[in-house]
């Protein structure tokens, strides 16, 4: 997949509409077109008020890909690009829960086994009460562990690299002397910690480190080769920086300062992962395409298996990309929607499953909708992924820079019914009050009045 080049600045990167083979019920051409342009409008305005350096956005609909980007992966450098890769942070929670689904699918664990089991002789994991912390709390945040180890806080706040230095030595001690919040099961509270623990027990159960567990298991099998914690040296270079805008505007000073990036040698399941616009898209399709085997309707996947899509011979870039129809039984996407199923209440809107959060909308036809969404960040990048399985439909937004619109902008796009999705420039847009999502990668159990940037 190569791009040509492209001027600094805003540039969409359309034509990247890749047809996969299935009949559609309605016309798919027409719908995604109107999806593109309400992803332009909400947003390039995320880089033209100088809010994020560089993003970039893929929108699949119906079978449909759609690449946009904006701003620079890199100060001084060129727009983002298909081949970009950025930090997911807590969009990584998604494969670890699914990573659970899978072992607990073929025996390997069991939801409900108790994470003592797996910690035996190494340290003694906190209780309250006679209900011990199951895997299954850690994936819904109901463990009752607090969100991140205490001596991480301050670190994390000013933006360096907070779990570099943690070693599970360092994890098992914590686990001794820790206070749960609540008793298991009973409350949903974010927890960075909790997820981490899952990655780091489910690779010890494996006997293999947790980025080798998730190859084998999930990222092989649908050929998402760039999704990866260690990185090569053409990936290296591939990595966008991170940065964070400056409070104040300095004459002769950028508007943004790059961060470090983050590194989770041991607690990888929370927020370690890093990968570009097409694997991401790749991860939303495979989880639509997992619900609707269940409905009969099973739909291609890039990347899954061998056929060569159809490509847009309009468009600028070169795009090949392989499709498959996955078999209905197949172990992985049985496993995907085990992930999905909701287990806890987190708000009065919102469910979440093994990761996932199911949050219902009511969009700007008037119908109520289930979004199927994670977010994620770090200290200087910003991700969001979101699925609307009733209309096909799923977006990635990928960012080198730490903020709270975007989740604003992505709830947005979602609460578009049919109706209206050719109107996405209308001139009242920009009176309507968005109903505020979860922010940031330490917020998401629990969405707030007003996104609040903590990790």
């Amino acid at each position: 997949m190569k791009f040509s080049a492209h001027s600094r600045g805003f540039i969409a990167l359309l034509g990247v509409l890749v047809v996969l083979a299935l009949p559609s019920p309605y016309d798919a051409w027409a719908d995604a077109a109107g999806w593109v342009a309400l992803s332009d409008s909400l947003f390039a305005p995320l880089v033209r008020d100088g809010d994020v350096a560089g993003l970039i956005a893929g929108v699949t609909v119906d079978d449909q890909r759609t690449i946009q980007a904006w701003g620079e992966a890199r100060l001084g450098g060129h727009v983002p690009d298909a081949e970009t890769l950025f930090e997911i942070g807590s969009i990584t929670k998604t494969f670890t829960g699914a990573l659970l689904a899978r072992m607990a699918g073929i025996g390997e664990v069991g939801l409900d086994d108790p994470v003592q089991l797996y910690l035996d002789g190494l340290t003694t994991a906190p209780q309250v009460g006679p209900e011990p912390i199951r895997l299954w709390h850690l994936a819904t945040h109901t463990s009752g562990l607090p969100r991140i180890m205490n001596h991480t806080a301050g670190q994390a706040l000013f933006g360096d690299n907070p779990y570099a230095n943690i070693t599970p030595a360092m994890i098992y001690e914590w686990l001794g002397e820790v206070r749960l919040k609540a008793p298991p099961g009973e409350t949903s509270e974010y927890s960075n910690m909790g997820m981490g623990l899952l990655g780091h027990v489910l690779a010890l159960r494996a006997g293999t480190g947790y980025e080798t567990l998730l190859r084998e298991r999930i990222l092989w099998p649908l050929r998402m080769q760039q999704t990866v914690i260690a990185l090569d040296a053409a990936q290296s270079e591939r990595l966008a920086p991170g940065y964070r805008r400056r409070a104040l505007k300095l004459p002769l000073v950028a508007d943004f300062k790059r961060v470090p990036a983050w590194d989770m040698p041991h607690l990888e399941g929370m927020g370690a992962l890093r990968s570009n616009v097409g694997d991401m898209l790749t991860w939303v399709e495979a989880n639509l395409c997992a619900i609707e085997i269940a409905q009969g309707e099973p739909t291609p996947v890039a990347g899954n298996s061998s056929g060569p899509a159809k490509v847009n011979s309009t468009s600028p870039l070169e795009w090949t990309e392989e499709v498959a129809r996955p078999p209905r039984g197949d172990a992985l996407f049985a496993a995907l929607r085990v992930a999905m199923q909701p287990r806890a209440r987190v708000s009065a809107d919102t469910e979440i499953g093994l990761a996932w959060q199911l949050t219902t909308l009511i969009d700007e036809s008037g119908t109520t909708r289930t979004m199927i969404w994670h977010n994620g960040a770090t200290g200087g990048h910003h991700a969001f992924l979101g699925l609307d399985p009733a209309r096909r439909l799923g977006l990635v937004v990928l960012a080198n820079t730490a903020t709270d619109r975007i989740e604003s902008a992505a709830f947005d796009f979602f609460r578009h019914g049919a109706a209206e999705v050719g109107e996405a420039e209308r001139d009242d847009k920009q009176e309507r009050e968005p109903q505020q999502p979860a922010a940031r990668e330490g917020d998401t159990a629990k969405p707030p009045a007003q996104p609040r940037a903590e990790f």
